[in-house]
C-alpha cells in the first residue's frame, strides 16, 4: 500500500516503515498550479495530476501497487445536517440541504456523510467536487495504481480523539483544528 495526501499545493507519497508501525515520506510533487483555482477546469486539473504523479514515478515505482488517497480538507466542503423527522432518510435531506447552500454548485459536488457517535442525529458530511474526485481515479489507474481508499485528513485525525480534545496541523504561523464534539464535527483555522 502506497499512501498519498493531496493538498491545495502539493501532493506528497508515504511508504510503511519496516516495521509498520508508523510512515516516512517518500517522495512529494509541487502541483503546477493550486486545485482550487482549476476544480472546474477539467484539462487544467488532469494536467496537475498527471504531472504530479509523473514526477513522481521518477522516484518511486508505482505500478501495480494499491493506493489510499488522503485528501486535505481545504479542497473538500464540509456541512453538519441535523436529522429532521420531516425527511424519510437523511441522504434527501444532506441533498435539499446542500443545494440551499450552494444553489447550483451542489450538481459539481460527490457527497460522502458519516453519522457521529454523539449524538445520533448529527451527520457530517463531506464534499469532493466531482472532477477532482474523476481525475484522481483516472490518473491514479493510468499510473497502474489501484484505488483503495480515498478519505478526507480530517478523518484520520479526529478517529481516535475524545469529544473535548481537537486535533492540529501547524503550517507556517496558520493554525488548522479539527474535532468531533458533542455538537457533531467542527473544523476551523
Amino acid at each position: 500500500m502506497i499512501y498519498f495526501l493531496l493538498d491545495n499545493k502539493s501532493l506528497s507519497v508515504f511508504t510503511e516503515s519496516s516495521t509498520k508501525q508508523n510512515l516516512s515520506l517518500a517522495s512529494k510533487a509541487k502541483l503546477h498550479l493550486s486545485i482550487s483555482n482549476t476544480l472546474n477546469d477539467s484539462k487544467k486539473l488532469n494536467s496537475i495530476i498527471a504531472r504530479a504523479l509523473d514526477e513522481i514515478s521518477e522516484e518511486i515505482n508505482l505500478t501495480n501497487n494499491l493506493a489510499s488517497i488522503i485528501i486535505d480538507d481545504s479542497i473538500l466542503s464540509h456541512s453538519i445536517v441535523i436529522r429532521s423527522k420531516k425527511y424519510d432518510n437523511i441522504d434527501h435531506q444532506i441533498k435539499e440541504e446542500s443545494e440551499l447552500k450552494w444553489g447550483d454548485n451542489t450538481t459539481n459536488y460527490f457527497f460522502v456523510s458519516e453519522e457521529k457517535k454523539t449524538p445520533k442525529n448529527i451527520f457530517h458530511s463531506v464534499a469532493i467536487h466531482h472532477l477532482l474526485r474523476e481525475k484522481i481515479k483516472l490518473n491514479f489507474n493510468n499510473f497502474g495504481l489501484s484505488v483503495k481508499y480515498m478519505v478526507p485528513l480530517s478523518s484520520i485525525l479526529t478517529v481516535g480523539l475524545k469529544p473535548s480534545q481537537f486535533s492540529v496541523i501547524k503550517k507556517g504561523n496558520k493554525y488548522q483544528f479539527f474535532g468531533n464534539t458533542r455538537k457533531g464535527f467542527m473544523f476551523f483555522k
